[in-house]
């Protein structure tokens, strides 16, 4: 039984009352600016309440520091019937606006009027700023001029930040301050939407990109099918991007990520992801798309955006260098045709979480831990320079490389940068990991970066360095009248030696390379080294870098361990002998397996070894074997290596760190630039650790203008044990 008082009969009269009287208001329900260099596109939506007749539109356009007018004039008139909404749209041309860049982040108000036989009806603003962000030959371009973009994937608001913290615009504030601090420019927050995050970026200058986060609207089985509706699905990307186009932060759309790209489904998805660009851009024009981000690679959309994280699923970053488009028969990315900027809008990988050791998830991160920090006993100080040592070298390598691949246009990589996330109260609470130090020199925008592919080297000996200049200057600037300023020093900071090097005008957007030899002295001490060097203009440091090395004194050799047994060499192809030789390593050299040397307890069989003669003496080497005699086996062919004699059945993998299969063919790989000692104190391994078996020195001259790849992996020729019951008779002394 429902009973109504007097004031409850009261109460539901004055609420209907005021229902009806707001759906009677004259309003704007929409005020959009979508602006480029010179112009800026006016649509409103207006709902005249009860009004009848013609209704005049006016606006204006005033800066936002000063409140000086840049214009102002009439949008237009429009015949309105009570109660029924019209849309207003107009484009207003031939402005000459200060720009809005992440320099110098100018905005603007614009306001709308509507007025009726000289009576205002409503008024709107909406702030908003005026600049071009387009694509001209594979480059993107911010006001005409070429940018590359130096970003961060995982952000805030969200990821576990309380949402009454990560949404404040104090937090926004101190965190977008930060990263401009970091020398980022671009970023990606963890939410759909937040006009918070959206303000604060757009007056403090820092470039986003932004979208749907996984499946298009509308679609009711997320990744697993299209969306049925494509007008349903178009309207729900509108309402989202409405609230994104008067943020001139925004630079770039995406419709989705990481959705199906192959089979019945990936062709559907292409075919709908295409159509809706198309759509889309109809709409809003003023900004690129995304179709299908890091799996769609430019077949949808503008972009040739891809997710690869490289040196995290496969350890090594050498996989980068695939991406010198120039020195390959066929680009690995994208259509030459389409001619689209490239963007990894996720990579690396490599989380660690607040503990700072690696974040141990099965599917993802496991196997790629145990790979490179293996049994280490400092695991949280390992886990968090190998983040930042792939963090900078993805990053240094894909600006360095735009020579080679011009196409090269913003590296974005997905990695926790911080330790705290979860339950803080502030910014400050954060605390950023070594990684940002390490992403904070690489995205310098005047980039100094070395190539150098022989960390280890011996006192007296040349090392020769390529200093990379990459001039992204924020203000445009080309660099002139500039020296490059260099020192190799101990980890203590005393000076060995120092060097210095003119250079000459780098135009913006340009890169320069230098050699640099470095003639050691012949009494260095063994220990680590670093080699830092310093960009100067006019006494200014615009760049520093540096990079470590180890340089084995005279007092390294005499270190390491006496041969006491003969060792006895088979080498047909003679090159192990030469290098024994180098090494001041006596031997005897087999010619023949004929017949083996009386006394023989140590056969060394030479790098690359596919003779014949293994197969038809294959008893006597398991004879040899078994009572007690060592064989040191290098490098052996796995195509053709005879393999019967050995006293444990083996297999050689086939797939290699550098290749570009994503995921990974398989695991282990063959190569691989890490080894951890399993027994770390046998008599092999005396004077070297883990550090010492990470990257060796190449042989081959290499430099990233050569194809291929450095020789630089510890391990060329890996094996794994076919039994997991042969590790009872297996003694391993060290493993990928």
């Amino acid at each position: 039984m429902i009973r109504l008082t007097s004031f409850g009969i009261f109460l539901i009269w004055l609420i209907f009352f005021e229902a009806e009287g707001v759906a009677a208001t004259n309003h704007f329900e929409k005020l959009l600016a979508f602006s480029r260099s010179n112009q800026v596109r006016v649509s409103a939506v207006f709902q005249p309440g009860n009004e009848s007749g013609e209704v005049l539109f006016t606006g204006r356009i005033k800066r936002l520091s000063t409140e000086k007018v840049l214009w102002e004039g009439p949008l237009g008139s429009v015949r309105v019937q009570p109660g029924k909404t019209v849309a207003v749209s107009n484009t207003i041309s031939g402005l000459l606006p200060e720009l809005w860049t992440p320099n110098s982040p100018t905005l603007y108000h614009l306001e709308i009027t509507a007025r009726r036989e000289g009576k205002t009806l409503a008024e709107r603003k909406t702030r908003f700023g005026f600049r071009s962000f387009e694509i001209r030959e594979g480059q993107f371009h911010l006001d005409g001029q070429p940018i590359f973009l130096r970003g961060v994937a995982i952000n805030p608001p969200g990821r576990g930040i309380p949402d009454n913290v990560g949404e404040t615009r104090q937090f926004a504030e101190d965190y977008v301050r930060f990263l401009k601090s970091q020398n980022l420019n671009v970023f990606r927050i963890s939410t759909d939407e937040s006009q918070v995050w959206f303000d604060v970026c757009d007056e403090l200058g820092m470039m986003l990109y932004a979208g749907r986060y996984g499946a298009p609207p509308a679609a009711d089985a997320g990744k697993k099918a299209v969306p049925r509706d494509f007008k349903e699905s178009i309207e729900g990307y509108k309402r989202l991007f409405e609230s994104y186009a008067s943020h001139p932060s925004i630079v770039m759309y995406y419709l989705s990520n990481e959705l199906p790209y192959t089979g019945k489904l990936g062709a559907a998805y292409g075919k709908f992801l295409t159509r809706a660009c198309a759509e889309l851009k109809l709409w809003d024009a003023t900004r690129p798309y995304i179709g299908n981000a890091g799996y769609g690679e430019g077949r949808e959309g503008d972009v040739c955006d891809v997710h690869r994280y490289w040196g995290w699923y496969y350890n090594s970053f050498l996989t980068y260098y695939n991406l010198r488009d120039s020195l390959f028969p066929q680009p690995l990315f994208g259509d030459p045709k389409k001619n689209q900027p490239i963007t990894f809008t996720e990579c690396v990988g490599s989380f660690t979480g607040s503990s700072g050791q690696f974040n141990l998830i099965r599917s993802k991160q496991l196997a790629p831990s145990l790979g490179w920090v293996g049994h280490t006993e400092s695991p949280r100080e390992d886990a968090l320079a190998y983040q930042a040592f792939m963090t900078k070298q993805a990053c240094e390598s894909f600006r360095r490389m735009r020579p080679q691949n011009p196409r090269l246009a913003g590296v974005i990589p997905f990695t926790i940068l911080f330790y705290n996330w979860s339950g803080i109260s502030s910014f400050e609470e954060m605390k950023p990991k070594p990684v940002m130090d390490a992403m904070r020199t690489a995205y310098q925008p005047v980039l100094l970066s070395w190539e150098l592919w022989t960390p280890l080297v011996y006192a007296g000996s040349v090392v020769t360095a390529i200093a990379h200049v990459v001039n992204d200057d924020d203000q445009k600037r080309d660099l002139q009248n500039a020296t490059l300023e260099f020192r190799l020093q101990t980890k203590d900071g005393r000076e060995v030696l120092t060097g210095r090097q003119s250079f000459p005008p780098i135009l913006y957007f340009n890169a320069w390379s230098k050699t640099v030899s470095l003639r050691l002295p012949t009494n260095l001490p063994s220990g680590s080294y670093v080699l830092h060097g310093s960009i100067l203009t006019q006494g200014q440091i615009r760049s520093t870098n540096s990079i470590d090395l180890f340089i084995a004194g005279s007092d390294w050799r005499k270190s390491s361990p006496r041969v006491e047994q003969s060792i006895v060499l088979y080498d047909p192809r003679g090159e192990t002998a030469k290098a024994m030789q180098n090494l001041g390593i006596s031997f005897t050299r087999l010619t023949s397996l004929t017949r083996f040397p009386e006394k023989m307890t140590a056969l060394v069989i030479g790098e690359r070894v596919r003779d014949w003669a293994l197969a038809q003496r294959k008893g006597d080497l398991q004879r040899f074997v078994r009572d007690g005699g060592r064989v040191l086996l290098l490098q052996p062919e796995a195509t053709t290596f005879d393999r019967s004699w050995l006293p444990q059945r083996i297999s050689f993998p086939t797939s290699s760190p550098n290749d570009t299969d994503y995921p990974p063919r398989s695991r282990p790989f063959r190569e691989q630039m890490n080894i951890n000692l399993e027994r770390p104190s046998h008599e092999v391994f005396r004077g070297l650790d883990r550090a010492r078996f990470s990257l060796w020195s190449d042989y081959s001259g290499w430099d990233q203008t050569r194809p291929g790849f450095p020789k630089i992996y510890p391990v060329t020729a890996g094996f794994t044990l076919d039994e997991p019951s042969a590790f009872g008779q297996t003694a391993v002394l060290g493993r990928l």
